[in-house]
């Protein structure tokens, strides 16, 4: 079956984010959409714990033990600088031990990939089919991407995440995972080979208007 590609553009947000899926083998021509849920096109970048299990994209119903972790990309920006500077003003529960606002992080880009793989598979099944061939570019603030440490930062979540897809596979639409799975795939996948130029960094991040389109 012929090769179909798709580039995903993900515009990573505080508690939701947007994403943008271009279809280059579209029967009519190049096509680029912009996905929704629920009849909305921010998709929740936030997540939920509960009996030891981090859920996306919605809350545990019927539990008061529960906790939401909204922000985590400007938690993960503070800790990239060692706190130096503050990005994040709302509550901040406390991360479960083992694991920081990186990995989260990591979790809400897997996430997010697997929804843009989903909507991929989708337009395939309604446009003439063919073998899904995906890239990802994420968005974050320009001044991310000017403070190397920052960037670096992102851009071991975005690699990591991707990895995360290619090898474990995409996360269900409401994904739940144990909080020693989640510690043992981030130790398992995580990426520390990260690339230099900055035509390589671009690869995988960009300012955020950039990235979507």
């Amino acid at each position: 079956m012929t090769e179909r590609r798709f580039h995903l553009g993900i515009d990573y947000g505080t508690s939701t984010s947007k994403l943008v899926l271009r279809d280059y083998g579209a029967p009519e021509g190049d096509r680029a959409f912009i996905l929704s849920i629920s009849n909305g096109f921010r998709i929740p970048s936030g997540v939920t714990f509960a009996n030891n299990h981090f859920n996306l994209s919605l809350t545990v119903p019927d539990r008061t033990d529960q906790t939401r972790f909204e922000s985590v990309k400007m938690r993960a920006a503070e800790e990239a600088i060692m706190n130096t500077q503050r990005f994040h003003y709302g509550p901040k529960p406390s991360f479960p031990e083992g694991i920081s606002a990186r990995d989260l992080s990591v979790l809400t880009v897997w996430w997010l990939i697997s929804f843009g793989h989903r909507a991929a598979l989708d337009r395939l099944a309604n446009t003439g089919g063919g073998d899904l061939v995906m890239g990802m570019t994420m968005g974050i603030p320009m001044s991310f991407y000017q403070n190397g440490r920052i960037r670096d930062s992102f851009l071991q979540i975005a690699r990591t995440a991707w990895r995360l897809y290619r090898r474990e596979g995409a996360l269900p639409d409401l994904a739940s995972i144990h909080l020693d799975a989640l510690r043992t795939r981030i130790s398992d996948h995580l990426d520390n080979d990260l690339p230099s130029s900055p035509d390589d960094i671009r690869d995988w991040i960009r300012s955020e208007t950039e990235a979507g389109m």
